[in-house]
C-alpha cells in the first residue's frame, strides 16, 4: 500500500521556523554594532539633507559648524524616537509570533510520532487510513503556523525598512522645500538645520571687509551658524550669505525678519 502520509511532505511548506528569531537575535546580540550602523546611516541622511538645505544659502554644513557631532546631538531626539518605534514594533511582532513558534515543534513531534505508528502497522488498512488523516491534519496545522511566522517575519522586515525610509523622506522633503526662509527647528524636527532671524551688533563695525559693510547695513539677518571665529549669516534683502568676525558680537533673536 502507498504511504498516503507521504503525499504531504514538509518540503511542500518550506522550513521557515527561526526566520524571525534570526533577525531578533542579531539585534539583541550585537547592540553596539546595531547602534553604530544606525548612527552612521542617520548621520549620512542628515549630512545629505544638510548639504541640500545649506546649499540654498551657498554654504556647506562644515562652514556653519554643522558636523558629525552637531548633527547627531541635534538629531538625537529623532534617533531615539525611531529606535523606540522599532523596538515597539519588534516587541509586538515577537509577541504575536510566540504562539506560532511554540506550535511548530509540537506539530513536528506529532507528525513524527504518527509516522512511526503508521510504519509499525503493516496489514491494518483502516488504522493506516486513520493515521494518514491525522498526519495530514497535523501537516496542515504545521503549514498554518509556519505561514504565520513567515508573515510576521516579512512584516518585521517591512516595518524595519519603512520607518527609516519614511523618516528619510520627511528629512529630504524638508531640506529641499525649505528655501531661504527663516527656520527655527523644534524638538522632533528631522532636519535640525536652522536659519534663525536675529539682529547682530558688531563691536568693530569698521572692520575693513565688504561682508562686514553689507552686514552692518542689514537690519535683520538669518543666522546659519558659527565656525572658526566667524558668524555665518544670510542677508535676505540682498540674497547673499556673508561671514563676519565673531568678536564681541551681540545677538538679539527675533521671531521673524
Amino acid at each position: 500500500m502507498t504511504d498516503e502520509h507521504d503525499s504531504l511532505t514538509d518540503s511542500e511548506y518550506g522550513p521557515v521556523e527561526g526566520t524571525l528569531d534570526a533577525s531578533l537575535k542579531w539585534l539583541t546580540a550585537n547592540p553596539a554594532a546595531a547602534i553604530t550602523v544606525s548612527g552612521l546611516i542617520a548621520f549620512g541622511m542628515l549630512d545629505v539633507a544638510a548639504r541640500i538645505y545649506y546649499g540654498g544659502f551657498a554654504v556647506t554644513p562644515e562652514l556653519v559648524g554643522f558636523g558629525y557631532q552637531a548633527a547627531l546631538s541635534q538629531g538625537a531626539a529623532d534617533l531615539i524616537l525611531i529606535v523606540l518605534l522599532l523596538g515597539l514594533v519588534i516587541a509586538i511582532l515577537r509577541h504575536s509570533s510566540v504562539a506560532a513558534q511554540l506550535e511548530i515543534p509540537t506539530y513536528q513531534r506529532n507528525i513524527a510520532e504518527l509516522r512511526t505508528q503508521f510504519d509499525s502497522i503493516a496489514n491494518d488498512d483502516r488504522r493506516q487510513n486513520e493515521l494518514s488523516q491525522k498526519i495530514r491534519t497535523q501537516q496542515r496545522h504545521l503549514f498554518r503556523a509556519q505561514r504565520e511566522l513567515t508573515t510576521m517575519s516579512r512584516s518585521l522586515a517591512l516595518v524595519l525598512l519603512a520607518i527609516p525610509l519614511i523618516w528619510a523622506g520627511v528629512l529630504m522633503y524638508e531640506a529641499s522645500s525649505a528655501g531661504t526662509s527663516p527656520r527655527i527647528p523644534f524638538a522632533l524636527d528631522p532636519l535640525q538645520a536652522s536659519a534663525r532671524p536675529a539682529i547682530v551688533t558688531l563691536s568693530h563695525p569698521d572692520f575693513p571687509t565688504s561682508d562686514v559693510r553689507l552686514f552692518v547695513r542689514s537690519e535683520c539677518v538669518l543666522l546659519l551658524g558659527e565656525s572658526n571665529g566667524q558668524i555665518v549669516a544670510y542677508l535676505p534683502e540682498l540674497n547673499r550669505t556673508v561671514l563676519v568676525p565673531n568678536v564681541g558680537a551681540t545677538i538679539q533673536p527675533l521671531n521673524r525678519c
